[in-house]
This record gives C-alpha cells, structure tokens and sequence, in this order.
C-alpha cells in the first residue's frame, strides 16, 4: 500500500455505453492470458453471458472468485491468494463498491492491475484510486492506498441503466451532489495532504467543475429525485435521502 502522495486522475481508460462489456476480453489481454473475476452471485448472472463465451473465444483463462459480505481483509486476502494461486495476470470486479475495492486491494496485494465493471450508478468505486476497508461486521477502518488506479474501468450502461435498481441511480446522484462538500471541506483542512486545485484554472475557479457537479445533481433531484424515494422505498432503507436544502 503506498501513500497519498500521486495525483489521481482517473482509471487509465473508461468505457462507458451500451454494450460496452465487449471490450473486456480486449482489455484482460492488455495485462496476458488469465485474470481472477471477483463478483457476487446477484449481479454476475446479468453479465455471465457476455463475459465468459467471449473470454473462452480468444483463449482467457478465468476463475470467480465468489466475494460475500464487506470489503474486509478476510475477503481481500483470499481473493489475493487465489490470483497468485492461478497466476492472474489482472484482476477485475464486477459489482458494486465493494466487490470493486476488493478487487483493487486484491490486485495490488498481487502486483497485478484491476479492471473494474460497476453494475450500479451508486458508487464512484470504479475509477477512484482508494478503496474503504472494513471490519468482518461492516465497521469503518479505513482507506487503502493501491500503488495505481485501475487500468481500466468498462461502464455497461445496459447493465447500469436498464438492469439495475431505481434507487442505486438515485444514490448515484446523492453521491455526485456530496463531492462538492466533501471536496471543499477536505481541501480547507490544513496538512490534510490532499491537493484539489486544478491546473489552468484562476484561484476563484478551481472547484468549478465540483459546483457544476452540485447543481447539475440537485437540478436532477428536484426533477426526478422524489419521484425515487417513494414511500415504498423509504420503507427498504434506515438512511432516506433528504430533500435538498
């Protein structure tokens, strides 16, 4: 695990479209012949059969490491070991956020790269550099430092759009509309070590693309975002979104 000392840009490519997942066997053979999938058995089902016919066609070893629970180390460190049991030249996640942290704990605990395939609009896991790290129970510990940002993240939106739960596009656009505080208060706290500014941008300017971010999200809130926590869904969750101030 390295520290925060490297500007992070973003995933070294992203796909994103309907059908993107075609890339994917294009995309293993970038690292070689063998990669570990980590997934769960809720949405791999949804994705199975355009990732195993096309791995088999061009000759790509692969093997499911089935991934349950949180991002935890009991979780991480046995998908590590089955890549290194199998020889994985890359190892990918294909879910949520926690099966993608894990997947890019596991790579890096491996010296290997991570291609990430995010099944939900909910989290932005897929081409984040850290991943969060809990406890067996789901207790926060921590962030993790993986030496690189995933090679590659594939957005499938016929998976994201059309083959996913309303309310993980909902949460999606919560998680959006959060950057700009939370990148505006980490960014104010001295010797935070976290460096937001961008370059060519004037002083006044350089969260303007977070606050575009914020307003373009609560325009979407005010749109279709109430429309998202109906009653019914509220009565699934502890945690409702709030209306916007």
């Amino acid at each position: 695990m390295t520290e925060n000392k490297a500007v992070q840009i973003s995933s070294g490519r992203y796909y994103q479209g309907r059908g993107a997942l075609a890339v994917f066997p294009e995309e293993v053979q970038a690292h070689g012949e063998s990669v570990l999938i980590i997934t769960d058995r809720t949405v791999y089902p949804k994705v199975r059969e355009r990732v195993e016919p096309a791995l088999r066609k061009v000759g790509i070893r692969f093997e499911i490491f089935w991934f349950d629970g949180f991002c935890a180390a009991g979780n991480y460190e046995a998908a590590a070991r089955a890549a290194r049991r199998m020889k994985a030249a890359v190892v990918a996640g294909i879910g949520g956020g926690r099966i993608m942290d894990a997947a890019k704990i596991a790579s890096d605990l491996c010296r290997v790269r991570s291609i990430t395939v995010p099944t939900s609009a909910a989290t932005c896991a897929a081409t984040a550099l850290l991943a969060v790290y809990y406890t067996d129970d789901g207790h926060f510990l921590g962030n993790y430092w993986p030496a690189y940002v995933p090679s590659t993240t594939i957005a499938d939106l016929d998976v994201i759009v059309s083959d996913c739960p309303v309310r993980y596009n909902a949460a999606g656009i919560i998680d959006a509309m959060a950057k700009m505080p939370e990148i505006t208060i980490t960014g104010a706290i001295p010797n935070s070590g976290v460096e937001i500014s961008i370059p060519a941008l004037p002083a006044r300017g350089r969260v303007r693309p977070t606050v575009s971010c914020w307003k373009t999200g609560r325009r979407c809130w005010k749109k279709c975002g109430r429309r998202f926590a109906t009653s019914r869904w509220r009565t699934r969750s502890a945690r409702p979104f709030p209306p916007p101030g």
